[in-house]
């Protein structure tokens, strides 16, 4: 389990380099890679379709295939998911 810097509205991770490495690896050997953080990491900039600019010596982005879930405060969230908590999250604000 790792943690996250951002999570973009396919389900990808963007955290410090090297995670998607061991996303990878997990994969390659059955294991869950899940991502711990709060609703608020999942990108509405990228959801608005301004993608969204990071550092790319200090992280990377871990497509959304090696992502077995996101477990945030609400539960958890497969990466499928994404989009559809983005658009209940702008629900919540704009109603």
């Amino acid at each position: 389990m790792v943690g996250a810097d951002s999570v973009l509205k396919d389900g990808s991770l963007i955290h410090k380099t090297g995670t998607g490495n061991i996303a990878i690896t997990a994969k390659k050997y059955g294991i869950p890679f899940c991502s711990s953080c709060e609703t608020a990491k999942f990108s509405t900039q990228d959801f608005l379709g301004e993608h969204p600019v990071f550092p790319a010596d200090v992280f990377d982005v871990t497509p959304a295939q090696f992502v077995s879930n996101y477990v945030t405060q609400d539960g958890e969230v497969e990466p499928v998911g994404v989009e559809k908590r983005l658009v209940d999250m702008m629900k919540e604000i704009y109603s």
